[in-house]
């Protein structure tokens, strides 16, 4: 759709809620049940998230370039 047509995106992400759509949107095969997984074909996608937001990356302790950490 219309947002893969964008030029950059930036994903703000923030609390614990996210944490898990955060990692499966990123890190996992590209789900319809996870709308945002789609980015993964995007060439240019910066996330911005919280620490909460961030808490099931740091657990399973993936590689991540591209995220911002608050």
């Amino acid at each position: 759709g219309v947002i893969m047509s964008a030029k950059r995106i930036v994903l703000v992400a923030n609390g614990a809620h996210k944490a898990e759509a955060l990692y499966k949107s990123f890190f996992e095969n590209v789900d319809p049940m996870f709308q945002a997984s789609i980015l993964q074909y995007h060439q240019d996608v910066m996330v911005v998230a919280d620490h909460d937001a961030m808490q099931v990356i740091y657990e399973k302790k993936v590689a991540f370039n591209d995220f911002i950490s608050l």
